[in-house]
């Protein structure tokens, strides 16, 4: 997952999105926090933070919690967690995406909205495109 959402170090000699947005005048930025205990990691926490016209429907200016394990993870030392990181808005209220949906039903959090995750990763596209326009004989005109 944390591939997937690109919160890992992969520099790759190009600008990062944080420093394309910075040129264009625009904030888009996230920092990453670890739940650890005895040296095992529980959940990670990503703060972004983004133009409110960039929002997207509370999906770029919020926290997202991804929960790696569930059973090690006290709601009360989450939600501690949390709340430190709120102060970082500046929104009279703070969004919060919980993965895996199971913790939260668990611990008898209230929710709003319910969103699915789809990441499709596009760095062999052209090639499967090209695949399938040769196997169903698909042209474009």
């Amino acid at each position: 997952m944390l591939d997937a959402m690109g919160l890992k170090d992969t520099t790759t000699g190009q600008n990062s999105l944080e420093e394309t947005y910075r040129e264009m005048g625009l904030i888009r930025s996230w920092q990453t926090y670890s739940l650890k205990s005895n040296g095992k990691l529980h959940a990670v926490l990503v703060a972004n933070h983004s133009d409110l016209g960039f929002n997207l429907s509370e999906l770029l200016n919020g926290i997202k919690v991804l929960v790696s394990n569930s059973k090690a993870l006290p709601w009360s030392v989450l939600s501690t967690a949390i709340s430190q990181l709120t102060g970082e808005f500046e929104m009279e209220r703070v969004p919060v995406l919980f993965y895996p949906v199971s913790y939260v039903n668990e611990n008898a959090i209230p929710y709003e909205k319910h969103y699915q995750l789809w990441v499709l990763n596009v760095q062999h596209g052209n090639e499967y495109l090209e695949y399938m326009q040769r196997r169903f004989r698909i042209s474009y005109k």
